[in-house]
């Protein structure tokens, strides 16, 4: 279940950082976007979510090993 949710939350972090980074928002050359910076933040924490997981699954594949 960790191994799949790695993926899964890579493939969303990828997604949302793909689509945020080249936002712009209907004032285009405003410097202020809280939209776009929201979307970042959530890319970012969609790859330290699926970095938790791939540290859990480590440790649940070492602690299964050792029975």
């Amino acid at each position: 279940m960790n191994v799949i949710a790695v993926f899964l939350w890579i493939a969303v972090a990828g997604t949302a950082l793909h689509y945020w980074s080249g936002y712009q928002n209907e004032h285009r050359f405003q410097n202020v976007s809280t939209e776009r910076d929201i979307g970042l933040a959530l890319g970012a924490l969609c790859v330290l979510n699926g970095a938790a997981h791939l540290i859990d699954a480590f440790f649940a594949f070492s602690l299964f090993n050792k029975e």
